[in-house]
């Protein structure tokens, strides 16, 4: 068995040939990805551990560090992994990635003020809704992950989240629409948990979304708005 032995203190390791690393390895942390560890253990993209219960290939000793992004407007998430939602000026509409593009990507979402909502939506679903709310009057949080083509799975929540409203009328409800989505180029969600979700027409667009009887509401020009 030889040494490597390294008189920069660090050993790179290249197996593209577009310049950069693809490892790092120095006397205080190993990098994996194209980018700079910044923690003892750094891995860049969607990365896998294989194992057994009782076996994990991976330990950790120490303290894990999160990409953290804060927010207090409409967004479409990045990579950040903890998403810290200020919602004390209004209303905040978070929108995931594709689930196909970020598979087994894990972002937890966090409410810092317990004014207004805090609505998650995506192209695919979440749990067979596609939208999720962090309710106003809490500061809760909910922990999600993509798990397949069209799909975000929840891993945990606070509680406080709701992918429905409470129940608004009788047992033989067919269909119920709020109308108080933040993004009007989505669907008009069904939130009878009946699937007949609708869309938008003529030239409505976000500028439309305005203060209702009760949370947000939807504001018609009387000409082409449907």
């Amino acid at each position: 068995m030889a040494d490597i032995i390294s008189a920069r203190g660090e050993i790179n390791f290249k197996v593209n040939i577009n310049g950069q690393a693809q490892m790092n390895l120095s006397s205080d942390n190993l990098s994996l990805g194209d980018s700079s560890a910044k923690v003892h253990l750094q891995v860049s993209g969607n990365q896998g551990v294989d194992g057994q219960l009782e076996a994990s290939s991976l330990y950790l000793k120490g303290a894990m560090s999160y990409g953290v992004e804060s927010v207090s407007d409409n967004l479409s998430l990045s990579g950040n992994s903890l998403v810290l939602a200020d919602s004390s000026a209004g209303n905040i509409l978070l929108r995931l990635p594709d689930p196909s593009s970020v598979l087994y990507q894990v972002y937890k979402i966090k409410k810092m003020s317990s004014e207004n909502e805090v609505s998650i939506k995506t192209g695919g679903t979440i749990d067979e809704e596609q939208l999720l709310t962090l309710s106003e009057g809490t500061m809760s949080y909910v922990e999600l992950i993509s798990t397949g083509s069209e799909r975000w799975s929840i891993l945990s929540t606070s509680g406080n989240s709701s992918s429905q409203d409470l129940e608004v009328a009788s047992d033989n409800l067919v269909g119920y629409w709020r109308m108080d989505e933040l993004d009007v180029s989505s669907q008009a969600v069904d939130s009878s948990g009946r699937g007949f979700h609708g869309s938008y027409m003529g030239t409505m667009t976000d500028s439309d979304v305005v203060e209702g009887y009760y949370k947000k509401g939807l504001e018609f020009d009387g000409n082409d708005d449907y």
